[in-house]
């Protein structure tokens, strides 16, 4: 899967976000999960939504 130029990109630290036909849509980045970057990537995906 590519990330789209077309559309806004929401970056975070363990994936990267953008609304496809009005869906929520992710790609997972591979960084070691830590209690510290879940919870950013919750408050991310809540502001997002």
């Amino acid at each position: 899967m590519t990330i789209p130029t077309d559309r806004k990109i929401y970056e975070g630290e363990i994936a990267s976000y953008w609304f496809d036909d009005g869906m929520l849509v992710s790609l997972s980045k591979s960084p070691k999960r830590t209690v510290k970057n879940i919870t950013a990537n919750v408050a991310l995906v809540k502001e997002i939504t």
